[in-house]
């Protein structure tokens, strides 16, 4: 019978300019006009819309990085302390996961 439509991911490069500014799973869904549970159906099932959503958030966050790198190199001590910060974080992580994982035995 009637009922809604079924929504088709038709505009793939609106995903991939929505998801390179950084928006959130629920804030790309809002914009398209859709439920977040169906941003993840497609995600899940459509190979081209998990692309566009994967790599839109790279473009984005090369962005700010390269940015962020600027400034560094431009002697700006906010974004050197912030840089640093975020390796220092990094590296923090990287440690923890390999002494987790590293410490597992199986049996």
């Amino acid at each position: 019978m009637g009922g809604r439509p079924r929504w088709q991911p038709d505009d793939l490069a609106k995903v991939e300019r929505l998801a390179s500014q950084g928006l959130t799973f629920e804030q790309i869904a809002a914009s398209l006009g859709i439920h977040v549970a169906t941003l993840y159906k497609y995600k899940r099932r459509l190979n081209e819309f998990n692309e566009a959503l994967e790599k839109g958030r790279a473009a984005g966050h090369d962005t700010v990085t390269s940015k962020l790198f600027e400034r560094v190199q431009a002697g700006n001590i906010a974004a050197i302390i912030f840089y640093l910060k975020a390796a220092a974080a990094g590296a923090t992580r990287a440690r923890s996961s390999r002494s987790i994982t590293s410490s597992r035995t199986f049996t």
